[in-house]
């Protein structure tokens, strides 16, 4: 694997490669972007062509330092992550240590410190010291998803390179070459990633479609015109019977809440991620006022928001459920929706 094997990042990559092409690489990097982007992936490529034996501006993924690199075996090559929830202290001052002896068998010793933003202050403040004072052949690249955690005395010591999103069409494209998955589920797992490659393809689509399944299920009890709240409840069971994949069913949700709001506004259907449940989510939307949908995405993501916040599940689920029941249930939605096909 070297640069080319890099989805998206073309901008990022010219950079790279001009600053290997002109031996003017910094002395720190922070690769900054969305979870599952491509940063970490990114910095080992960087560390293998800083190191490749045969080529100066990319891997050429053949000679023995490319391989090492690949196998976690390189001795100039250190990935440091969170012991627990948090990088500490110890932890930089190994690499400071590490980083004043010279290159054991490459030309640079490359520090990848992944997820730098959970560097607790101390450690930052160390790893200071080391940006402040680097040595000519150590490159220490930080990646982060949120580039505001890490202190700004470390970020204004290193070159920040942004990693961008793919867009739908195109990490869709991928999914379908590279999993062999039909056009219609490749799209459903490139909206829900959020452009992102790497967590697109930790996702199995097999278990995205009995999500899906309950989903559609769980929307059909919702716009019934419940009056029961008991069977709200059962509902929570059933979502908290699958807690590992909560997350997902949540995002799946609020993609077909999403979904709605753009057949109804733009009347689209290329723009819409469930393309294959097409017809049910016209109807779903003919019911609803757009006010009325963009509310129902707005709930889905407060209670997303709450969960992550540590707030009680149960509790959450429970008043997502009943807030999204009011929603269908409101007795006026029926005078917006004939008003705003009157103004059509």
């Amino acid at each position: 694997m070297a640069f080319s094997d890099i989805l998206g990042q073309e901008k990022v990559l010219n950079v790279l490669r001009n600053a290997l092409r002109h031996d003017r690489v910094p002395q720190a990097y922070v690769f900054a972007g969305s979870e599952g982007v491509g940063k970490k992936f990114s910095a080992l490529m960087l560390a293998k062509a800083l190191n490749c034996r045969e080529k100066t501006d990319d891997a050429c993924d053949r000679c023995v330092s490319c391989r090492k690199v690949d196998t976690g075996n390189h001795p100039d090559v250190r990935t440091i992550e969170a012991d627990g929830q948090f990088i500490k202290i110890d932890q930089i001052r190994d690499v400071q240590k590490d980083a004043g002896y010279k290159a054991f068998e490459g030309r640079r010793k490359v520090y990848i410190i992944d997820r730098a933003g959970h560097m607790r202050d101390e450690a930052a403040n160390a790893l200071l010291k080391t940006l402040e004072e680097p040595t000519a052949e150590c490159v220490i690249i930080l990646v982060t998803a949120n580039v505001h955690a890490l202190l700004p005395t470390v970020l204004s010591r290193c070159q920040l390179l942004r990693f961008a999103a793919l867009s739908v069409e195109k990490l869709a494209e991928f999914l379908v070459q590279r999993r062999d998955l039909d056009p219609q589920r490749a799209r459903v797992i490139a909206s829900l990633s959020e452009g992102c490659p790497g967590r697109a393809l930790s996702m199995d689509a097999d278990a995205l479609s009995v999500q899906r399944e309950r989903l559609e299920s769980l929307l059909q009890t919702l716009s019934s015109g419940l009056q029961d709240v008991r069977i709200l409840f059962q509902e929570v069971e059933v979502l908290l019977a699958h807690k590992d994949e909560l997350h997902d069913s949540l995002d799946l949700l609020q993609l077909w809440y999403r979904d709605m709001h753009v057949l109804r506004e733009r009347g689209d259907p290329r723009f819409v991620a469930n393309s294959d449940a097409l017809a049910c989510l016209q109807r779903s939307a003919e019911q609803l006022s757009p006010r009325q949908i963009r509310r129902l995405f707005e709930i889905v993501s407060r209670t997303k928001s709450d969960i992550l916040r540590n707030a009680n599940v149960q509790l959450s689920l429970e008043v997502m459920l009943i807030s999204l029941t009011e929603v269908y249930n409101d007795r006026s939605r029926w005078r917006e929706v004939q008003a705003d096909r009157k103004s059509l």
